[in-house]
């Protein structure tokens, strides 16, 4: 058959409505088909276009139907600028290669060259193919570089109202700017909801007042901007500087209209109760308080109050049980406030807060009365070091006399394993030795800069330096009708025993003013058994980071 019995389409395509991202566009692709036209003097009888992807199978309508007709024998070629622009995934790939070996389609122009069924399927397959490839490959670019703009902030498409998109000639350089016609407008409107006065309707009214249009478009004229397009707006994150793509969540490098906490305020004031949110709240006191009922945990609820008297309003944190126990009731109906956790707590490390010059006399007394001691342990270590030494010596002259043939190896391997046992022992105790020498000065010093600083460290720091004070105090921590109680740590007794004896030494009817004084007072025997006392319980006890000792099943109630 000839080219003029064959009857052609004539298939133009682009992705997207922007012409600039397009090699060349459908009127561009035409003219070059209608010199394919002329020059082969081909017969067309219709003319296909779509603006769509071909990466996506069946995504195009008008190739579709193209396909369909050439089926029904209506036609038995195409004519197309090029290959890619008829496919580009394996679907219609393979489709399209099966029609043209079986002669449905039975020939293919491009300006450069014909596919015919008898001769060019192969050269038609692996243009399809690096067609496919290509869509695929520029489809891992694209996801890959969009992620890279989103991590360093840059939110991709079109500008959302109140923002402008720069329009730099350099691909992948443009960003977001503040919109100078809207910007100051839809940050009023945020404004308005924060007071709590305005509902959507009067916010939006108010800025149509002012002037607040949409953008407008070559299809699309300004106009004013409808309710729910605004109610969108005003819960939409992004104007906090915050954007999710694909399920994540970037902090946006453009200029936010509202912080985080202000968006939160005007969702609880919207009926949304502080949706959505990006973030979740740490609290001081979660986590490792229960409820003295039914043994739950602990939990936190923020909640905003008007004060009408102010006109303002403030945030409150309310401490309750979780309640997730469902099968049985708690009767725990109690709501106690962040404020008054801090003060129970507070007032507890009151009892056990040395005055600096408490925590010098401390230290300056076990120093000397530990000194004899430690005198004592420095020589038991050395004498336990030259035993280890003999013992080592022992077995190197158990190797000379087997090598010399004087012993046995079955007198050997049993002497040998005797002195590396009776090694092992003594190596042991020499490390004890060394760390009770080590580390017995230093764990004391700990608790009494412990307590010393607790409470100043307790009221300025964050919440996770509550956590960690509130864990060294003690464990099982319960609420029970708005009091905390929990057992507490050995050295609770101990340490507020010292502080009382450190203040009747100073307030007294000769009140001590010196470590000097205080040493040559009938009261430093006193002092010196409390603080022996204090030294074994921390000898006793290892540490399992800072100050977090084991505790005692005495269970003391905190009162406010």
């Amino acid at each position: 058959m000839t080219k003029e019995h064959i009857n052609y389409f004539i298939y133009a395509r682009k992705s997207t409505e922007g012409e600039e991202r397009q090699s060349l566009s459908i009127d561009g692709q035409l003219n070059d088909i209608q010199q394919i036209v002329k020059r082969e003097n081909l017969t067309v009888i219709d003319t296909i276009t779509d603006i769509a992807s071909a990466a996506i199978p069946y995504n195009r309508p008008g190739y579709t139907e193209m396909i369909r007709q050439i089926k029904k024998g209506k036609a038995t070629g195409i004519i197309v600028w090029h290959v890619d622009r008829l496919i580009r995934n394996e679907l219609e790939d393979g489709e399209l290669r099966w029609m043209l070996q079986t002669g449905i389609i039975k020939s293919v122009w491009t300006p450069n060259r014909e596919y015919r069924s008898h001769d060019n399927a192969l050269l038609i397959s692996i243009e399809a193919s690096m067609a496919a490839q290509y869509s695929r490959d520029l489809s891992a670019k694209v996801k890959r570089g969009n992620k890279q703009k989103y991590e360093l902030g840059h939110p991709l498409g079109p500008a959302r109202l109140g923002y402008l998109n720069t329009k730099f000639q350099n691909h992948g350089t443009n960003y977001l700017i503040n919109d100078p016609e809207r910007f100051h407008l839809i940050q009023k409107g945020f404004r308005m909801l924060l007071t709590g006065r305005y509902n959507i309707m009067q916010v939006v009214a108010t800025l149509q007042e002012m002037g607040l249009r949409s953008r407008g478009t070559k299809r699309y004229k300004s106009a004013p901007i409808p309710i729910s397009t605004m109610y969108k707006v005003f819960t939409d994150q992004f104007y906090a500087g915050y954007f999710t793509r694909n399920g994540t969540t970037y902090k946006g490098c453009y200029t936010p209209m509202i912080t985080l906490d202000e968006f939160d305020k005007i969702q609880f004031f919207l009926g949304r109760k502080g949706k959505p949110k990006h973030h979740k709240h740490d609290y001081a006191f979660t986590g490792f308080i229960t409820c003295a009922s039914c043994g739950c945990f602990i939990t936190a609820t923020k909640v905003l109050k008007h004060i009408k008297a102010l006109d303002q309003y403030k945030t409150y944190v309310f401490y309750h049980c979780t309640k997730k126990r469902g099968r049985q009731n708690c009767a725990e109906k109690h709501y106690t406030k962040e404020e008054d956790m801090e003060a129970m707590i507070s007032a507890e490390l009151a009892k056990i807060t040395l005055k600096p010059l408490f925590a010098e006399w401390a230290i300056n007394a076990i120093k000397e009365d530990s000194q004899h001691e430690i005198e004592l342990r420095q020589k038991l270590l050395e004498s336990t070091t030259q035993y280890l030494r003999k013992i080592n010596n022992e077995v190197e002259r158990l190797l000379d006399l087997r090598i010399s043939g004087e012993i046995s190896e079955e007198t050997y391997s049993h002497k040998k394993n005797e002195r590396e046992q009776m090694s092992l022992r003594v190596q042991e105790r020499k490390n004890r030795l060394q760390n009770q020498i080590d580390d017995w000065e230093t764990q004391f010093n700990d608790l009494i800069e412990f307590s010393k600083t607790a409470i100043e460290k307790f009221n300025l720091g964050d919440v996770h330096i509550q956590k960690e004070l509130c864990d060294t105090l003690g464990s099982n921590w319960i609420l029970k009708g708005k009091k905390l109680m929990f057992s507490r740590l050995e050295w609770f007794d101990t340490v507020e025993s010292l502080i009382t004896h450190f203040d009747e030494e100073t307030t007294g009817s000769q009140p001590i003013k010196s470590y000097a004084d205080y040493r040559q007072s009938t009261g430093f025997n006193v002092g010196i058994l409390m603080l022996r006392r204090l030294r074994e319980q921390i000898a006793t006890f290892k540490q399992k980071s800072t100050l977090n000792f084991p505790t005692s099943r005495k269970n003391m109630g905190l009162h406010p």
